[in-house]
Order: structure tokens, then sequence, then C-alpha cells
């Protein structure tokens, strides 16, 4: 008896640890990992998943599932009282996003009662990391990656993902476990700087051989945001800073791709910036709608003057005109057309209640508090920067972002709930 229940334990780790693998092999298996994990999970501890004490963060996430319905039931009310039908698309993906609830609330359970082992997912996602990582370079050397994979432009070095160019927004998000290994925070402090910048440097030339270039400032952001959070680092942090402005001169400098990305992506910014605060966009010269991301951000700004309190409903955004795209590639534009500025609210009253503790947490005097705060800094840096109000990104609704982000938003919200005590 005590072996099948090991072995189950061993089964839910083990599907828990392989969601940094699906988020590379796509969505099937990534919807094939959340429902099996979740039926192993209800089938293993259906009567006890609901009995675990429920904190703040909990309640307003629940609020805002229930709050995505009302949305649901207000746009279906409103077009049939105007003879029109409610897209059958709006429907289904919002009864389909909940699934994410139930991923949540299994994760919550799962962690709080420490049958999932952190340590093992943070390794998972170093080693995936560091895998598409080695694999980058292989194709950039060789030019095919471990599998095959031909280059699929002069620009993009984009591994085992292909035509999908997320190569540089993987790594940007879980190189950061990298540096927590127990390898590296495990040696003396100046080598761990110099091991942890060498790693820095190494990443940050796969990201920029990926063409992503909005991950590449999220990904040197992140390492700043560490510098500062760390004493040990952070009498280093003007060196480090120059070491790599210098790095990233030479390499503008010297690649020129990278010179032509580095130059388009302020240029492009620039455009898009000015676009944002035009209110009229209609006289304005081909050219400028030719910039990207300018046409989605004015079909974004139209489909929030529809409905600018409760949205359109999840996925609507797609449904306003065939000359847009299928989302704005903005967090906070997408949410507020889809569930309005009610839903964005209720998030980001969620976001708030989740970060502020965790900071109090890693600014207090308790060692053996802040010691345990090392197995979520990573999670709390990708979250932090996923929800960055001036990034570009996919569609907040999407099977790989919205796992991702669930999956995370478990894990500190379990975090917080814990009381840490040294025994």
């Amino acid at each position: 008896m005590r072996k099948l229940e090991k072995y189950n334990l061993n089964l839910l780790n083990i599907l828990f640890c392989f969601f940094p693998v699906s988020l590379v092999l796509g969505n099937l298996a990534i919807n094939l990992n959340i429902l099996i994990l979740v039926i192993c999970a209800f089938l293993l501890f259906s009567k006890e998943i609901f009995k675990i004490k429920y904190n703040i963060q909990d309640k307003i996430l629940f609020l805002f599932f229930l709050y995505i319905s009302i949305t649901l039931a207000i746009n279906y009310l409103e077009l049939k009282f105007e003879g029109k039908i409610l897209p059958e698309t709006i429907i289904f993906k919002t009864i389909y996003f909940y699934k994410y609830l139930a991923l949540y609330l299994v994760l919550r359970f799962l962690i709080s009662k420490k049958i999932i082992i952190l340590n093992q997912f943070n390794t998972t996602c170093a080693i995936s990391a560091l895998i598409v990582l080695i694999d980058i370079y292989i194709q950039f050397f060789f030019g095919k990656n471990i599998l095959g994979n031909e280059v699929y432009s002069s620009r993009h070095y984009s591994s085992f993902f292909g035509p999908e160019l997320i190569a540089g927004g993987y790594l940007q998000k879980f190189s950061l476990f990298i540096f927590f290994l127990p390898a590296v925070i495990n040696i003396k402090s100046v080598r761990q700087i110099i091991i942890q910048f060498i790693l820095f440097l190494v990443v940050l030339f796969a990201i920029i051989l990926s063409g992503n270039r909005m991950p590449l400032v999220l990904y040197l952001f992140s390492f700043f945001i560490l510098l500062i959070l760390n004493k040990k680092t952070r009498k280093y942090l003007i060196l480090i800073c120059f070491m790599t402005l210098f790095f990233l001169t030479i390499s503008f400098k010297s690649n020129i791709i990278f010179k032509i990305n580095a130059s388009n992506f302020y240029n492009h910014s620039k455009i898009l910036i000015l676009s944002i605060f035009d209110n009229d966009l209609s006289s304005k010269p081909l050219s400028l709608w030719r910039s990207p991301y300018v046409t989605v951000m004015a079909c974004g700004k139209e489909t929030i003057k529809l409905n600018p309190l409760f949205g359109g409903g999840i996925r609507s955004y797609r449904n306003f005109s065939p000359g847009c795209s299928t989302h704005p590639h903005n967090y906070y534009v997408e949410i507020i057309s889809d569930l309005g500025a009610v839903g964005l609210l209720i998030l980001l009253f969620f976001i708030y209640k989740l970060f502020f503790p965790l900071l109090k947490k890693y600014y207090s005097n308790d060692f053996y508090l802040k010691s345990n705060l090392k197995k979520i800094t990573p999670v709390f840096l990708i979250l932090l920067l996923e929800f960055f109000p001036f990034r570009s990104s996919g569609s907040f609704f999407t099977t790989n972002n919205a796992t991702l982000i669930f999956v995370l938003f478990a894990i500190l919200v379990s975090f917080d709930n814990r009381n840490y005590k040294k025994n």
C-alpha cells in the first residue's frame, strides 16, 4: 500500500515537473499535461482538495473567474435584446478557460500539503532552459539543431520551436532558474558572482541569437533586479552594468544582424508609443500603419470603446474586424478589450496582494524565511515581468501563456500561505 502511495505521489511530481517541457512541445502536450494532472489529483484527493484554508489571494482569483461568467452573461443578454447572437467562439473559450481554475486549485492543494517538491520543479525548469540554450548555439554553429531543424531565418535561431519564434521568450523566463541551481548558489560569494555573470552573458547572447527583442530587454531587467535584491551582488552593480554595456556595444558593433534588430526595435518602439497617444491615425501615411503593432493597438483602442466597463468576452477582440490581428499583443489592452476595466482591476488587485506580502517577507530579518524565498525568486521575477505594462506579448488567454501564469500563481500563493519556522 505504501509503495502504491509513493508511486502516486511520484507521478504527480513528474506531471508537475513536465510543464516546462510541455511548453516546448506545444499546446497538445500542455493540454494533456493539465488534463492528466487534474484527473489524477482529483482521483487521489477528491475529498481533501476543497478543504484547504483559502486566503485573500485565492478569494480574489475566484472572484475573477466568477466575473468572467458574469461578463459572458452580460454580453449574451445584451446581444440577444438587439436581435444578435454572441459568437460561439466567445462562449466556448470562456468555458474552456475554467480549466486553469481547476489547475490552480489542484496545485494550491498539492503545494500547500508539500506533496509537490518545488526544488524538483526548479531543477527541471533550469535543465529545460539549458537544453534550449545549448540547442540555439548548436543551430548557430552548425546551421541545424539537435533535431535537424534548420535556421528559420537569417536573424532567428528558434531551436525546437521552429517557425514559432519564441525561443528567446522561453529563455528569458526559465533561464532565471539556472542562477539558483544548488551547484551555483552553494559556491563562495565571489566565485558565485563570477559564475552567475558568465551564465548571464551566455544566456544573453543566446537570446540575441533568437532574434526576440522584447525578451532581451526583459531578461536584462530581470537580471538587474536580481542584483539589487541580493546584498552580496549589490556592491558590484556598477561594475556588472558597465561590463554588460560593454558586451552589448561589442555585439552591436560586430554583429550586423543584431545592429539591425536593435535599430529597428528602437525606431518601431518610438513610432508605436507616438501612435498610442495619437487620437487620429486615419490621416497618417501608410508607412506608419506598416510599423509593427500600430494596427493591432489601434484595433485595441477601438474595441475598448465598444464596452469599456465589462468588455466583450474572452477572445472577443479577434471578432472585432477582419483587418485586426487575433490579439493586441499586450495583456492590458487585451484584458480591457475582453473583460473590461472591471476585469483588469480585479486581476491587478490580485497581483498587488500577491507581490507585496512576498516583498515584505524578503526584507524581513528572518534568515530561515529568506533562505526559502530563493526557491520562488525566479517565479516572482517571471510573473513580475510577465505583467510589465509596456511589453509586447502573446495573448493572455492562449494555452501557453495562461498555463504558465496560473502555475506560477499557484506556487506564489501557496508559498505566501506557508508558515516557515525553523524546527
